[in-house]
């Protein structure tokens, strides 16, 4: 877990032999996270802290 990153092809192997319910829970998860992220991003002064990236 802590050792090197799986290269970008195991990590697509990897993905490709999940199930329908192991994507589904994978899903279930990003969604969950994602609105922690932006309830945190809500309370934060300012709101999102936007970017610029390369001059726009």
């Amino acid at each position: 877990m802590f050792g090197l990153a799986a290269s970008d092809s195991t990590a697509r192997r990897t993905l490709a032999r999940l199930d329908e319910t192991a994507l589904a829970k994978i899903a279930k998860a990003r969604a969950s996270v994602r609105r922690q992220v932006w309830s945190l991003l809500r309370l934060r002064p300012g709101g999102f802290p936007w970017l610029t990236v390369a001059g726009g």
